[in-house]
């Protein structure tokens, strides 16, 4: 099974350090991972950090809304698999085995999600009493399950800037039986607002959007709309 696994990251030289230096050990001619950037330096820094590795590689993108860029990465993926993993986050070891065994057992065809296990935020780390994940935000998903519901792969919302299109696609998935939350693939998240150490990156993100995206996910649960069941927008057209 073939997985890329996209690290998105801006101005955390010393966090994506400390990221990568877990996720580096799980890498294999099977296990890729991108680190994505939007400007020539950071670009420039880290292919000189990881150039000598055969699993990594330094992708230059567009930054402008984060389903549109985690959209397009998944368009051009390769792999009968993505996940996306942020720069201040650090992965248990196994975490990627475990978890692609678990999608090889639950979704021999690929057509699913794999949700990881947050280990470091016990409030959202576990299973719900009805079995499902009590949380979304990291996730293998299957190339398959892309294309066997969305056009183009397009399984991030585009009525979001930043916050809940994770949500959505995992909420639907659970309503069509393809999500399974994988307790044995943990993964470290450290929120400041958990862990202290606000920086410019949470900053510039969440000014605006976390906001407007609170009031988006109101208005669309209002209206009923689960991306993925429909396509409907509250600002614009699919």
């Amino acid at each position: 099974m073939k997985v890329d696994i996209m690290v998105p990251t801006l101005n955390r030289e010393k966090k994506l350090k400390t990221c990568m230096d877990t996720l580096i050990p799980q890498l294999t001619v099977d296990v890729h991972a991108y680190i994505c950037v939007s400007g020539i330096g950071e670009q420039r820094l880290y292919t000189k950090l990881y150039d000598t590795l055969d699993f990594v590689s330094i992708q230059k993108i567009r930054y402008d809304t984060t389903p549109g860029f985690w959209n397009t990465f998944l368009r051009k993926s390769k792999a009968d698999a993505v996940l996306i993993i942020f720069d201040d986050c650090t992965v248990e070891p196994d975490c990627i085995a475990e978890a692609a065994l678990c999608m090889e057992k639950n979704y021999p065809k690929f057509d699913g999600i794999i949700g990881l296990n947050l280990v470091n935020n016990p409030g959202e780390s576990g299973i719900r009493a009805n079995g499902t994940s009590s949380n979304y935000e990291f996730r293998l998903i299957g190339i398959p399950f892309c294309d066997k519901y969305f056009k183009k792969r397009r399984i991030y919302c585009p009525d979001y800037l930043k916050f809940w299109s994770e949500q959505e696609v995992c909420m639907f998935a659970e309503s069509v039986g393809a999500f399974t939350h994988c307790q044995t693939a943990g993964i470290n998240h450290f929120l400041p607002d958990f862990f202290g150490g606000v920086d410019t990156t949470h900053t510039e993100h969440r000014v605006g959007r976390l906001f407007r995206d609170n009031q988006t996910r109101k208005l669309r649960a209002t209206k009923g709309y689960l991306w993925g069941r429909d396509f409907n927008l509250i600002w614009g057209r699919a």
